[in-house]
């Protein structure tokens, strides 16, 4: 074999391995059908799902290319998630409460104060207790989870009185997220709770069929809640489990090169929506607060509420081997680094080395 002849050969499969780590090699550029619920740039999980496809685009030099089907086109969240799942729509933004209708595991990412929010989102993305835990609500709702998105946390506003304590909620009218599970733990702590969808929230809340709501300020912000809501209780039980979801075959017809660009993007995207998103959350409190909102920012019993909801947690890992895992799995996480006090009166953490 003449030397100019190797040396071609070597010149090829060098440039076969630089195109192979610059991007994975389609055939023809696909272009993915993507579906989410996120109706306006003041929600927080605005700028995860985006930078995700476009990181996806960027990373594949174009070979992968997203048609967003947003704002409701598809219909309701039911059926967004429906047509995931079909493969109408191949990827969504999508949400635990939803998947508690196909995955008994789901309903662990809305045990309330189970995790302790804002922080404990960041173990969620990283940290392999949760990925095991997706991998189960993948299997059992019949799609892949590529990885728990970034949400706000939630906690209690209403129009009737600041509420301190748990005897303070006891008879309050409260819209929870349409889901059987919500309502059952909210019960718990004394309240009346009851669904209805985010369009109608506004003149319930006017009218007095709701004294209060279960949410987020960046949802109160956008929605203008604050013109019907008087207090707010900072709680933080849980921000409503958001994840990125694909279609089964979709994803199984993706090469190992894809699926890791598509878990890398995903997995960037969050982590930069997190710090995006504690900015977000921090100019929609200042519109309540501009709006004549009183922020009471922490519970006087915290552990009372903890402790009315722990017969639905038990109930609910009794459901799931997978839910009961995941909940020691945070519990040790919680014992081995507990979470560092805001009030100076309260003593910090013993160093562990």
């Amino acid at each position: 074999m003449s030397r100019r002849r190797v040396s071609l050969i070597v010149t090829l499969i060098l440039v076969a391995f630089l195109l192979a780590g610059a991007a994975p090699v389609l055939a023809k550029a696909r272009t993915l059908k993507t579906a989410s619920m996120i109706y306006n740039n003041l929600r927080v999980d605005y700028y995860g799902w985006n930078r995700f496809q476009e990181l996806v685009e960027q990373r594949t030099n174009g070979q992968f290319k997203f048609k967003r089907l947003d704002k409701a086109i598809i219909g309701d969240n039911v059926a967004m998630h429906e047509a995931v799942m079909r493969g109408t729509v191949d990827l969504c933004k999508g949400w635990a409460p939803i998947l508690t209708n196909h995955s008994d595991a789901a309903r662990a990412l809305l045990l309330p104060f189970l995790l302790n929010y804002p922080e404990d989102m960041l173990w969620l993305i990283e940290s392999p207790h949760a990925r095991e835990l997706m991998d189960v609500i993948g299997k059992q709702a019949g799609v892949h989870v590529l990885n728990s998105g970034i949400y706000e946390e939630r906690h209690i506003f209403n129009n009737k009185r600041p509420i301190h304590n748990i005897a303070d909620v006891k008879g309050m009218r409260i819209r929870t997220l349409e889901s059987k599970s919500e309502q059952e733990w909210m019960a718990l702590t004394g309240a009346r709770p009851g669904p209805s969808s985010f369009p109608e929230l506004y003149n319930m809340l006017k009218t007095g069929v709701f004294d209060g709501y279960d949410g987020n300020f960046t949802v109160h912000d956008s929605m203008k809640y604050y013109e019907v809501t008087k207090y707010v209780t900072i709680m933080g039980y849980h921000n409503i489990g958001p994840l990125f979801l694909v279609n089964e075959k979709v994803w199984a017809g993706f090469s190992p090169a894809v699926k890791k660009v598509f878990l890398d993007a995903a997995k960037q995207a969050v982590v930069e929506n997190y710090a995006q998103g504690r900015r977000m959350v921090q100019r929609a409190r200042a519109v309540a607060l501009k709006h004549g909102n009183q922020i009471i920012e922490q519970l006087d019993d915290r552990d009372k509420w903890v402790a009315a909801v722990q017969p639905y947690i038990a109930k609910v890992r009794k459901l799931s081997p997978a839910v009961d895992k995941y909940v020691k799995a945070v519990e040790k996480y919680h014992r081995d680094w507990p979470r560092w006090p805001t009030d100076v009166k309260a003593p910090v953490p013993k160093a562990k080395y």
